[in-house]
């Protein structure tokens, strides 16, 4: 049964696969025999990659690029590039994963409230560059309303319901990345 930090991958008929997820601390490994590493790395290099990849151990990037290696399996997806247009636009919108803690944020608050640009990116939690495209691009989308007194901008959500819906029309399911990938299957 896995426990915690560990994911089990089951294929199909074939076998059932166990990774311990480990951030991307160099040494970080996996006590336990029976169960593989599995790396999550957020900023990596093409020849960290390699390294990697050299020395057999599974791996998932935050750009994409997935290797998954234990008896009985092995997915290499080293070659995927995500740096197309509506990849980078998706990501500075503010609906992407980390920016959505500020409309999350706004949206909960009274109406008529007001933030600081930096009071709002302390609530929500996310940098106060993350914040400022956040704001931007709501303010583009007349979902919030700046004003400035002196020499901050005051921030108020207009409009929860238009927030809401703009939200809906900004999600499409065809926008998700997808990965193909092949696992040549042997006799287990």
């Amino acid at each position: 049964m896995a426990g915690p930090g560990v994911i089990r991958i089951e294929i199909g008929a074939g076998p059932t696969v166990e990774f311990r997820l480990i951030g991307d601390a160099p040494g970080a490994h996996c006590e336990a025999e029976d169960v593989a590493d599995l790396r999550i790395l957020n900023r990596v290099t093409r020849s960290e990659l390699q390294g990697l990849r050299s020395r057999g151990q599974s791996f998932v990037a935050l750009t994409g690029v997935v290797r998954l290696q234990a008896p009985g399996i092995l997915i290499d997806r080293t070659d995927v590039r995500l740096a197309d247009r509506a990849f980078r636009s998706m990501r500075r919108s503010a609906f992407s994963d980390k920016a959505s803690l500020i409309p999350r944020t706004l949206f909960y608050q009274s109406p008529g409230e007001t933030f600081s640009l930096s009071g709002l990116a302390e609530a929500a939690g996310v940098s106060l560059s993350v914040a400022s495209y956040a704001v931007r691009d709501l303010a583009r989308r007349q979902l919030v309303d700046t004003t400035k007194h002196g020499r901050e901008r005051r921030i108020r959500l207009t409009d929860h319901r238009a927030l809401l819906e703009a939200w809906a029309r900004g999600y499409d399911w065809q926008d998700n990345v997808a990965v193909t990938v092949q696992a040549p299957m042997g006799s287990p």
